[in-house]
């Protein structure tokens, strides 16, 4: 059951689905501009396919419109992603891009505010009203130098406790939520 549900943990149910479909940027910034309050995910560089479910499950539920990833050296969305998704890969608008850095410029060229969350960063996260695109980095390496030039700001999530940082997908779940608050 394990091979053919391509996932440990199938608990044995196992559906048969089609592949992913994937937007293209158009179509995604179309529906974004749809929704009340405009909210875009960027993943650069996420390399583990349940962070990516489980980011994409946080997009779903918060109203992001949608959730752009490299087609080279990222996590892909399989049926480990799928199964960390909970089902939101079946209904969230996902796209795939050849350069995150491309599509940063080409977002902030139509006017989008682009954020790079960073653990590290000076500011903490504040959305503020318009078209919103936030961009997570890797586990362990956050985003790339060119990424972060090119989007011009980072923010960090807001925190009280003495860990010094949180999961990406955790990060991600706490950014979508106050981007949907706005």
């Amino acid at each position: 059951m394990a091979r053919t549900a391509g996932a440990e943990g199938h608990q044995g149910i196992c559906a048969q689905v089609s592949e992913p479909v994937y937007s293209g940027l158009d179509r995604v910034i179309e529906a974004a501009f749809k929704s009340q309050s405009p909210t875009l995910a960027i993943l650069d560089g996420v390399m583990d396919p349940r962070n990516l479910g489980a980011i994409i499950r946080s997009a779903e539920a918060f109203g992001v419109a949608g959730v752009m990833f490299p087609d080279r050296r990222a996590a892909e969305y399989t049926p480990v992603a799928a199964k960390a998704s909970a089902g939101a890969g079946e209904r969230a608008r996902l796209c795939r891009v050849v350069n995150i850095a491309e599509t940063v410029r080409a977002l902030k060229g139509e006017g989008w505010r682009v954020i790079v969350l960073d653990g590290g960063a000076a500011d903490e996260f504040a959305p503020s009203p318009g078209p919103l695109a936030l961009v997570l980095g890797g586990e362990g390496e956050g985003a790339r130098p060119l990424v972060i030039k090119r989007a011009g700001e980072t923010a960090r999530i807001p925190m009280q406790g003495g860990v010094g940082s949180v999961n990406v997908s955790a990060a991600a779940a706490i950014a979508f939520y106050l981007a949907s608050r706005r």
